[in-house]
């Protein structure tokens, strides 16, 4: 099965990200404020939202670069293809970073956000490159 991935239609994309949140473990951050975050300025330019999406049309995951709090929001389909997809969002979000790191001419940081008593989401992050950071 091939998976693609585009960015983010708005009204297109919305019932399947209403249906990807809702198999979200209930304390999953930012799980019921998704929608006005996608409604926020990371939309603005059209390529700060990332999907990505199984060939029947299915949608496993979700990516948004916020601008405004300078965190990575993703989140992913709890299913068999879990890590390909969180390798794929942290791939696009790699890359992301780095054409906005150019446009400003220096890097920035970046942040992805997590719950104290969500260690899974800690592994990925740690897995892909991000570092704890109290502050």
């Amino acid at each position: 099965m091939t998976n693609t991935q585009h960015l983010y239609q708005p009204g297109a994309d919305d019932a399947r990200i209403v249906d990807l949140m809702c198999r979200q473990a209930p304390a999953t951050r930012h799980r019921t404020d998704l929608p006005w975050r996608l409604s926020s300025p990371a939309n603005a330019t059209g390529r700060d939202i990332m999907v990505w999406e199984a060939a029947d049309g299915s949608l496993l995951g979700v990516a948004a670069w916020q601008v405004n709090w300078a965190a990575l929001d993703f989140f992913v389909d709890p299913g068999p293809q879990q890590g390909a997809i969180e390798t794929a969002i942290f791939g696009w979000a790699e890359e992301r970073f780095r054409e906005l790191d150019r446009e400003r001419g220096r890097p920035s940081p970046y942040w992805v956000e997590y719950r104290d008593d969500d260690q899974q989401r800690l592994h990925v992050m740690l897995a892909h490159g991000f570092t704890l950071d109290n502050d």
